[in-house]
């Protein structure tokens, strides 16, 4: 019995290493040389996972059933509104990335590795080293573009070893560990503070850069003074109290910030056809100036992978993807769904937020369930952040 149980540890070990080794690694080292797509990597690293959820015994739980009610009703909605049968099949593609990721997410910080201060350590270690490999890969953009069997241009090198052009990838995996960090109260959670801002600033990814900045706000004048019951009773009524006063007396300026951002966006909506690509907030544009759409337009309306067409080239957005394929209600449920599922695996409604507005900053410019590598980041540091209980001293 002894036997088997070790040989089926040691399988389990062997899978996910082998799926890590090909989403965290080598897969951008294999597109390349030419060797692999994205897609070729996900379809491996996801028979990896299902193994390793197999040989663990893991399957969905209800955290993950909430997920699963908006897959199936977008998937209905597909169908409805006459989707082809391949638009649908990629649908489901992108579906199982989104639910194996996270049963393996969970399994694995189930597992030993997530059971002392190891695993920080070797996270740290990560970190820096990405952060030495960006730094290689901006200083010889212009050479490992060139030398590229798969199309890249000088600004997306920097990736770190994720996939090619996973900037945004890379800098929210050090966002989402800073902010697990700092709910388990790590030691060294400031040396993952300044690794995680050292490659957000230094990648190209311009989400990321705003998304730390924001990150360090929510999380380090907490960290520093909510801890103590004076400062956080302060703080409660002083910080409302600054609000409001910041608000009455620059309110002029924010009112024509505001409309300077809906004119930029009145012009993005119209002079979305105009040009071979169109303006990045276009689609946002559309969805306030256009037509109505609440149950969309059929599933890959907005980009369609299989055939390389667009809408209207306005970059790769998951929200956008979902306001034109399945409308506002197909929208709304999903990321209504996505928070449920996040709360119920964290507990904490401030880290819960923290946690779905950085998800949600991702996915306006990335096509995030599909993106394996950003999916396990963020389910394995949710499920680390709802064991907060457990003493990292």
């Amino acid at each position: 019995m002894h036997c088997t149980s070790s040989f089926v540890v040691k399988k389990s070990n062997a899978s996910i290493t082998t799926a890590f080794f090909i989403i965290f690694l080598l897969g951008g080292a294999l597109q390349i040389i030419g060797l692999a797509s994205p897609t070729t990597c996900n379809i491996i690293a996801l028979i990896f996972l299902l193994m390793f959820c197999a040989l663990c015994k893991k399957s969905f739980t209800s955290d993950e059933a909430v997920l699963l009610s908006p897959c199936i009703l977008i998937l209905i909605a597909g169908t409805l509104n006459k989707s082809s049968i391949s638009a649908i099949a990629v649908y489901v593609y992108y579906f199982l990335c989104l639910l194996i990721s996270f049963v393996s997410a969970k399994a694995l910080t189930r597992s030993a590795f997530f059971n002392g201060d190891r695993s920080w350590r070797l996270i740290i270690c990560f970190l820096a080293f990405q952060l030495f490999v960006v730094s290689i890969q901006v200083t010889f953009a212009d050479t490992l573009a060139a030398i590229s069997k798969t199309p890249l241009i000088p600004l997306d090198v920097a990736s770190g070893t994720f996939y090619l052009k996973s900037d945004a990838t890379l800098s929210f995996f050090g966002i989402f560990a800073l902010v697990a960090s700092f709910s388990l109260k790590i030691r060294e959670r400031y040396w993952i503070l300044i690794l995680s801002l050292a490659i957000c600033f230094t990648t190209n990814s311009k989400v990321s850069q705003g998304a730390a900045l924001i990150t360090v706000l929510m999380l380090v004048p907490r960290d520093i003074f909510m801890s103590h019951r004076l400062f956080r009773r302060i703080s409660i009524l002083f910080i409302p109290t600054v609000l409001f006063f910041l608000i009455a007396i620059f309110y002029r300026d924010i009112i024509s910030q505001i409309e300077y951002f809906t004119d930029h966006l009145y012009n993005a909506y119209w002079t979305r056809n105009d040009y071979e690509e169109a303006n990045r907030l276009a689609a946002l544009g559309d969805a306030i100036f256009g037509d109505s759409n609440f149950f969309g337009y059929g599933l890959l309306t907005y980009y369609n992978p299989l055939n390389k067409s667009w809408i209207y080239y306005s970059g790769f957005s998951l929200v956008y993807s979902l306001y034109f394929d399945t409308g506002v209600i197909g929208l709304l449920v999903f990321f209504t769904c996505f928070f449920v599922f996040t709360k119920r695996s964290v507990g904490s409604t401030y880290l819960s937020a923290i946690y779905f507005i950085l998800f949600f900053m991702f996915s306006l410019v990335n096509f995030s369930i599909s993106d394996i590598a950003i999916l396990i980041t963020y389910g394995v540091f949710i499920n680390l952040s709802g064991r907060r209980h457990l003493a990292y001293a």
